[in-house]
């Protein structure tokens, strides 16, 4: 028979199951409340796949103008810059025209100025110095021509006895001191002739020095990139302006190993600009690198283009193509950055196309067979059909059967 205590406590026991169940309950029901996530969709542009007739192994690429040559300018002294030449209004800025021999920027000249007038006291010095140790030199030959005269004439009087020996002796001695005197003028004036010429390199030395402080064009041509402001402390070899020559421009490129034998130096390429409509520009292919790049593999081509005008402008966009044979039939050829290299034991390529279901974009993986390279393009074999669209950028961020977003 149950007791009383034990109904009750059992009673209890049920109330706490019973709340407990409770508050398990209203969690679960809490937690059917929770939005599931889904994943943004991948945004991807997209290419339409279509025929084309192009010469087989024909290559374009894009590439930027640069100057046929550029130097940096830079003082040999160094100073504060107190001066920056004005052009149009305004202080000379990159891309201004100038011409050889201007003047670009001066720094402070107080010191160089001082150094040369010390030079040029110090040289008005020496040269005092000289003529006076010419003048005394010409009184020494002088005062040595009377005492030779005089010597003749106590040797003939010696020999008939007129001229006692010591007054004979005496005159010999003059002679000799005469002749010393003589030395002593010359070694003077040699010093002073050193000084003179010592003098003179320190003027010629202080004003280059002088004149360092004014930085000039070596050549006529633009600016590229000015690095000083007035007031600015410069050091002797640290750019002040870089200029190049534009009266030719060159157009440097890199292409694959595959592509070389199409290339031929001395050959004529024809560039052309979006900058510049209808015009076509013609230069001469005049550098092939000897070596690819080892991490690129790429070779490095420079073609050089007359520029009278100066229409073509350093970091201009241009293209031009290399022609190859010519082809046939109609090819495939897609962007490269369309493909995808498979990882798979069986590597090779493949390609995302677009597909529509219940009204979403959806990626799906093709393999495809490549044939040879068109500049920034490849041509297709088999995998793809004209019309169908491919994705060329994000490609490497999707999966196959991925729904993607379609951006422009």
């Amino acid at each position: 028979m149950i007791s009383a205590a034990a109904m009750k406590i059992a009673r209890t026991n049920q109330g706490f199951i019973l709340t407990t169940f409770c508050l398990f309950g209203t969690i679960l029901t809490g937690c059917d409340k929770v939005e599931s996530y889904e994943k943004p969709l991948t945004p991807v542009k997209i290419w339409t796949v279509e025929q084309q007739y192009a010469s087989v192994g024909a290559a374009r690429y894009s590439a930027n103008i640069r100057p046929e040559s550029e130097v940096d300018l830079a003082f040999k002294v160094s100073g504060y810059i107190e001066m920056i030449a004005r052009s149009k209004g305004s202080t000379v800025q990159a891309g201004d025209s100038v011409t050889k021999g201007a003047l670009l920027a001066r720094i402070q000249d107080t010191d160089f100025v001082a150094r040369v007038k010390q030079a040029r006291a110090l040289l008005a010095e020496a040269i005092a110095s000289q003529t006076l140790a010419e003048s005394q030199l010409a009184e020494a030959r002088a005062a040595q021509a009377n005492v030779r005269v005089e010597l003749d004439r106590a040797e003939r009087l010696f020999e008939t006895d007129s001229l006692v020996k010591p007054e004979y002796d005496a005159v010999k001695t003059r002679l000799a001191v005469g002749e010393a005197r003589i030395e002593a003028g010359k070694a003077q004036l040699s010093m002073a002739r050193a000084r003179t010429d010592a003098a003179r390199a320190q003027i010629e030395e202080a004003e280059n020095l002088l004149s360092n402080c004014q930085l000039r064009a070596p050549v006529s041509g633009i600016l590229l990139r000015r690095s000083i402001e007035t007031g600015t402390l410069v050091t002797p070899g640290v750019p002040a302006f870089t200029m190049a020559d534009i009266d030719s421009v060159k157009v440097v490129f890199g292409v694959p190993d595959m592509e070389t034998p199409n290339l031929k130096l001395g050959s004529t390429l024809v560039v052309t600009s979006e900058a510049i409509k209808g015009a076509d520009f013609r230069g001469r292919l005049t550098h092939i690198s000897p070596s690819a790049d080892p991490k690129t593999r790429i070779f490095d081509v420079e073609v050089s283009i007359p520029n009278p005008g100066h229409r073509l402008k350093v970091g201009m966009v241009v293209s031009l193509q290399v022609a190859g044979e010519a082809a046939s039939k109609p090819v495939i050829a897609v962007p490269l950055s369309a493909l995808i290299q498979l990882t798979e034991k069986d590597a090779g390529y493949a390609i995302y196309t677009i597909a529509e279901r219940d009204g979403k974009s959806i990626a799906r993986l093709k393999r495809v067979t490549i044939g040879a390279p068109m500049g920034d393009m490849i041509a297709v074999t088999d995998g793809i059909d004209s019309g169908e669209r491919i994705i060329i950028s994000g490609a490497t961020l999707v999966s196959d059967k991925e729904p993607v977003k379609i951006v422009q």
